[in-house]
């Protein structure tokens, strides 16, 4: 993602770019790519200094034919005037050409989203099965859709183990009893089911690049349209669902304890 924004900025191919993760001697400090920031942050900041780096070599080109800044022109790594051309490379080649910068997010950018599942739902044991989700979202500007996509499928994949299996569960000591993958339970591939995803492009006003974070959308809407569609199964009982997750045992008591619809006029 960061090749592909440094590519646009500068007019050249995302392969010619090295990207470095996680080396703390080159970035003084990092918070992370969590919580639907590693694109907006880091993509923002590598477009700036993208911008820094034309503008640095578009000085040093000027001094070097004797000629204004502004009429330095640049274009896919090379720079022109008055008929003369060098490229980014050459420039680099005679003195070290680098650039930095930094993007802190204002305001909130994450994207939003819509979720609507189809669910099977077995009375007599509790069992949910997920037969289809659809995610839509707002995602600012799709640097790469195939990426956007995976993010929405990761996303109801999350969602799904939070509203289906995952739970952390204490003794009556207050210890926690589900702290290994032998009793947290997480989704697997088979709980998955066929995933159809789509977005809009409404650009954030935000940030340079109007981008919108994308890591968790999926999941936070999931919860609520599973245990609708549960609910809506099971009708006409009003079953009292007021908690995740929607554990087999969970949904079993619910539809033995349902609470009586009211049939008053409304």
């Amino acid at each position: 993602m960061l090749a592909q924004i440094l590519g646009e900025a500068l007019g050249l191919p995302a392969a010619r770019f090295d990207v470095r993760h996680a080396d703390t001697a080159a970035v003084e400090s990092g918070v992370g790519t969590y919580g639907s920031r590693g694109t907006v942050t880091a993509g923002n900041a590598a477009h700036l200094a993208a911008a820094k780096l034309i503008a640095e070599a578009r000085q040093r080109a000027a001094e070097r034919w004797g000629v204004k800044e502004s009429e330095v022109a640049y274009a896919r790594g090379a720079l022109a005037a008055s008929g003369q051309r060098i490229t980014l490379a050459e420039l680099a080649r005679e003195r070290r050409l680098a650039a930095g910068a930094s993007f802190e997010v204002p305001k909130v950018t994450y994207a939003g989203c819509a979720v609507a599942v189809t669910a099977d739902v077995d009375s007599e044991t509790g069992v949910v099965a997920l037969r289809r989700v659809v995610v839509g979202a707002d995602v600012g500007r799709a640097v790469n859709p195939a990426l956007v996509d995976g993010q929405l499928v990761g996303g109801v994949a999350f969602g799904i183990g939070n509203t289906l299996h995952e739970s952390l569960v204490y003794d009556a000591d207050g210890q926690l009893v589900s702290s290994t993958l032998m009793d947290y339970a997480l989704p697997m591939a088979a709980d998955v089911p066929p995933v159809d995803g789509f977005y809009q492009e409404v650009r954030a006003t935000t940030n340079p690049l109007g981008l919108r974070g994308l890591g968790e959308c999926g999941n936070p809407g999931l919860g609520a349209a599973i245990a609708n569609a549960v609910c809506d199964a099971l009708a006409p009982a009003e079953l009292p669902i007021t908690a995740l997750p929607l554990t087999p045992a969970r949904v079993f008591l619910a539809v033995r304890s349902p609470r009586v619809r009211s049939s008053t006029p409304g």
